[in-house]
């Protein structure tokens, strides 16, 4: 009986100790978050719903910028350089369904990063608030 409860506990205690480590920590840190930037660039530079917005866009200070935010979001630690949403979205006039498509195109790259489920939806939490400041700029 008393190993019973022993293990018991120790399910607790780990479960309790994960659920304390980072998003950050959790996804993989800067090499997986790398990994979801550069498919995500990827995907939204062949997605014709959004490609054409950021046809003008440099890239590779883009994708600097967002890796950034994603490992400073996540807990991991960086600082954020780039601008606020409102003023970098700004005369892009971005629509719902643009705004809907890079989140697609976000949870695809992640998909295919193998992030679970419950971790991809723990960031797209943590990025929705931005929804307000993206779209309509």
């Amino acid at each position: 009986m008393r190993t019973k409860w022993m293990i018991l506990f120790l399910v607790i205690a780990v479960s309790a100790c994960a659920h304390q480590r980072s998003l950050y920590d959790r996804i993989g840190g800067t090499p997986v978050l790398t990994a979801i930037v550069d498919s995500f660039i990827a995907r939204f530079a062949d997605d014709t719903r959004v490609a054409p917005t950021f046809a003008k866009s440099d890239i590779p200070k883009f994708r600097k910028l967002i890796i950034e935010q994603f490992c400073n979001i996540t807990g991991g630690g960086c600082t954020y350089t780039g601008r606020d949403m409102k003023t970098t979205h700004q005369g892009l006039h971005l629509t719902e369904t643009q705004f809907n498509a890079l989140v697609e195109d976000l949870q695809d790259a992640m998909a295919t990063q193998r992030i679970p489920i419950e971790l991809q939806n723990e960031l797209i939490a943590k990025l929705a608030p931005m929804r307000a400041d993206i779209i309509h700029q």
